[in-house]
């Protein structure tokens, strides 16, 4: 009979812990943010059209400034069970980049990390969204959670 309590004891207060820990925020949401950096990012769909430009590119200006530069680079990544469609996006340092990503049956490529800049998106069949600025000219590489599926965003 004592040991039955300590038992129920000890269940409780797992479900007390578990609980805690999703009330804090400790659960990954399609938008959480491992690292700590704080970049723009929401679940919302990608306006239609934000998927053009070259493979080899994958950026396009969505609007210009006053100087004639990009205002920001609309970049797109799709993740199937063979990997991402892109291996390599380039895009401008020091100019915001939307980047929406989908995976479509990817397994641990519906995760899309891209540690220098912060982002951490998860994609369950939906487009998921992140704003970002790299900030200096150089490679940013992504990766899924487990690091199989890879590709580099080139900052010119």
């Amino acid at each position: 009979m004592a040991l039955e309590k300590y038992a129920f004891a000890g269940l409780a207060l797992l479900a007390v812990a578990f609980a805690a820990f999703v009330v804090m925020g400790g659960g990954h949401s399609n938008d959480a943010n491992v690292n700590g950096a704080t970049p723009q990012q929401t679940a919302a769909a990608a306006p239609s059209g934000s998927q053009s430009g070259s493979a080899a590119s994958g950026a396009q200006a969505a609007g210009t400034s006053a100087a004639g530069t990009p205002a920001t680079q609309e970049v797109s990544l799709t993740a199937t069970s063979s990997g991402y469609d892109k291996t390599e996006i380039r895009v401008k340092a020091g100019v915001p980049v939307h980047f929406s990503f989908t995976a479509n049956g990817a397994g641990c490529g519906s995760q899309l990390i891209i540690d220098k800049v912060g982002v951490n998106l998860v994609s369950r069949g939906n487009t998921v969204d992140a704003t970002f600025t790299p900030p200096t000219p150089g490679i940013y590489p992504y990766h899924c959670g487990m690091n199989m599926f890879r590709g580099t965003l080139v900052a010119e």
